[in-house]
């Protein structure tokens, strides 16, 4: 597989065969490998998981690059991908694009906006820009929402600790806990002009049929 890899660098056909193959295997997967890359148990990271099943190479330089380089995948390689995925997994797919891939593209559209309205990119402010998203998403700054997502859902009753160190996977699982969040206190109106304003964004930087 890993030969297969290397030959067809940059030619997505390689990695249309990879997801293929992974899928096709998929009965013979250890439950607990896919398990690790589910957020919250609903929400479906691919590209995780493919890593995941393909660790056994000692080089993944090469599907590092399959897995961060966006590919735009017709309709009928979507198709076969969800065919060999099910209902259940695709649907937990979507959920990890649509909680937290197009979650993450609705506060870069805001914080690009904010930037634009000072006429230029603020670096020195990063921390008081995104502030201002989260406040204007979610009702409460970065650090307020992080302090509660900590004491409901990654610490329990240990609610006194706030770790400051946030891992990938975490940051996942915090994005994907907001967007719920967002949801449940946002205007269905307000909500699929986000949405559409997220898809769109992404269709601009051309990952508009990328899979996650």
């Amino acid at each position: 597989m890993i030969d297969m890899v290397k030959n067809n660098h940059s030619n997505r056909s390689g990695y249309i065969e990879m997801i293929t193959n992974y899928f096709s295997h998929l009965k013979e997967i250890p439950y607990q490998k896919i398990n690790e890359t589910f957020i919250s148990g609903e929400a479906f990271n691919l590209k995780l998981s493919l890593k995941l099943y393909y660790s056994e190479f000692k080089n993944l330089d090469e599907i590092d690059d399959y897995l961060f380089i966006p590919y735009d995948f017709n309709q009928k390689e979507r198709d076969l991908i969800k065919r060999l995925m099910g209902a259940k997994l695709y649907s937990a797919h979507l959920n990890y694009f649509y909680g937290i891939v197009v979650e993450n593209a609705i506060r870069e559209i805001l914080r690009l906006e904010i930037e634009k309205k000072r006429s230029f990119h603020d670096y020195d402010n990063y921390s008081e820009i995104n502030d201002k998203v989260f406040s204007l998403i979610y009702g409460k700054k970065n650090k307020d929402l992080w302090s509660e997502f900590c004491t409901y859902e990654r610490l329990g009753s240990k609610s006194y600790y706030v770790p400051s160190k946030i891992y990938p996977l975490e940051y996942d699982s915090f994005t994907y806990w907001l967007s719920k969040k967002r949801i449940k206190s946002c205007a269905p109106e307000l909500n699929a002009s986000l949405i559409s304003r997220g898809l769109n964004y992404l269709e601009r930087i051309g990952i508009k049929n990328e899979l996650y």
